[in-house]
């Protein structure tokens, strides 16, 4: 299967062998790996599938063409931005890409000098974590916390962003209070996610597993509602207590004296249910689940029902025009019955990128996936080294975002970034320099230090005031 993946004239004339629908017949059948490769190959048109997949180079030598595929060039469209106004200037280049998706976005910012990979690839970052603040008013939220940044040069910045431990998912619609707003910001993050997966591009958004369901058309039950919103969780033990009520009705053997009195012994808590002193209504009590709701009382005998609407009312119905909205700007760029291969995870990994690497990065791992400079003296490898593994997973997504442009590495980790981490030496400096980057060819220019801790300090020092002034090409 690989080998037909990467034959270039099964690419170019679409002709794949007929045991290839058999992917998405049984995708558990296939590794992730070559289903990746099979989605690239055969969903966003022959240049990307060229420079997406290893292609063999003497293929194409021999088709008369001298590029190899990774240097396939595609159209593109340059934007230049406010890095002060990153949410309205990424609507609008989405509104410009969905009327012609093939062109290649490159975005570039107002009085910053970097150009190319590195600023394309920190504007999908920034975007994707914009369209998390509390303002948005689109997620589900245990919390907020508050950002202060620094984006213009003196004046800094409060901002509030969603806390959800379990992952976003969407707010129910009637819970918001703009409602075109909202159903718009949903169909500008379909745009986003979209455009990010067509043109190969790793987004900083942590989607929960229950919204990636919805987003493959699978149905939702009891677990998803109370892993969204973990303060439901006594609803799961009450559809437990649900469920034996039904069985005990089903039950022909017992006598109605019997039946009544293990219906009287269904308690929550060791309390009756209507103690809970629960009505017809969401848990913020604003919305009424059914006609009249903040006046009916849930009781042993209505509580299926109950559970139904409430469930209905965040899983369902309060979330469909959100997501209906979603689908439809996604699908601007990538049809989305060919995402039903992956399962949830796989999908979050393939949008995404990977988190676990973030917390086991080691040294092997490190030194044989970077090429440093033969002139880089050995104790400042082996110091710069010892300082990444080091890292808290905060400092490597920082590390990353200064490196590439993204939090997170892609599915593989360090070896399959591309092109490869290099590390090169920058002679003439002294230790009051910083260390700097060029994003386009994930090249690090580090100065000699003379010791672990200034490099540390130094390095520390680029990473967190990068966002100042894009000064990586």
């Amino acid at each position: 299967m690989s080998r037909q993946i990467q034959d270039l004239v099964t690419i170019c004339s679409g002709a794949f062998p007929e045991w290839f629908k058999s992917i998405e017949l049984y995708p558990q059948l296939f590794s992730e790996e070559n289903r990746i490769s099979y989605f690239k190959a055969t969903s966003f048109g022959i240049p990307r599938a060229l420079k997406s997949l290893s292609v063999d180079n003497t293929l194409l030598s021999e088709s008369g063409n001298s590029r190899a595929g990774g240097d396939i060039p595609l159209p593109r469209s340059k934007f230049r931005i406010n890095r002060n106004n990153i949410l309205a200037s990424a609507k609008q280049i989405m509104e410009v890409a969905s009327k012609n998706p093939k062109l290649l976005i490159q975005v570039e910012y107002f009085g910053e000098p970097g150009v190319g990979l590195g600023p394309t690839k920190e504007f999908y970052t920034l975007a994707s974590k914009e369209i998390q603040r509390k303002d948005a008013d689109m997620w589900l939220a245990e919390n907020f916390v508050s950002e202060t940044t620094e984006i213009i040069p003196g004046v800094r910045t409060e901002q509030f962003f969603v806390v959800a431990p379990w992952g976003l998912f969407p707010k129910p619609i009637e819970l918001c209070s703009d409602h075109t707003k909202v159903i718009n910001n949903f169909r500008f993050l379909g745009r986003l996610v979209g455009k990010a997966l067509l043109d190969d591009r790793l987004l900083d958004i942590p989607f929960s597993e229950a919204f990636y369901k919805v987003l493959l058309g699978r149905k939702l039950t009891i677990h998803e509602l109370v892993t969204v919103l973990p303060y439901l969780k006594h609803i799961s033990d009450m559809a437990k207590l649900a469920s034996k009520k039904r069985s005990i009705l089903a039950n022909k053997a017992l006598s109605e004296e019997e039946r009544n009195k293990a219906l009287k012994s269904l308690l929550y808590k060791d309390k009756p249910v209507e103690a809970m002193l629960l009505y017809f209504t969401d848990p913020s009590n604003t919305v009424p689940l059914i006609e009249n709701g903040e006046n009916v009382e849930v009781t042993l005998e209505n509580l299926d029902e109950y559970i139904i609407r409430l469930s209905d009312f965040y899983l369902n119905k309060g979330i469909q025009k959100q997501m209906n909205a979603f689908k439809e700007g996604f699908e601007q760029f990538v049809p989305l019955e060919r995402l039903k291969i992956f399962s949830p995870p796989e999908l979050d990994r393939l949008l995404c990128g990977v988190t676990q690497k973030l917390e086991n990065w080691t040294v092997s791992e490190i030194m044989d996936n970077t090429k440093f400079d033969q002139n880089l003296n050995i104790r400042v490898v082996t110091d710069l080294v010892n300082v990444l593994v080091s890292f808290t997973p905060e400092q490597k997504r920082k590390f990353l975002i200064f490196l590439t442009g993204s939090p997170r590495l892609p599915i593989g980790g360090f070896k399959n970034l591309k092109p490869k981490f290099t590390v090169q030496r920058q002679p003439n400096v002294d230790d009051s320099y910083l260390p700097s980057v060029n994003t386009c060819f994930l090249t690090m220019k580090m100065p000699e230090y003379s010791s672990i801790e200034l490099l540390r300090e130094k390095l520390l020092q680029a990473m967190y005031n990068q966002h100042l002034n894009f000064l990586r090409t």
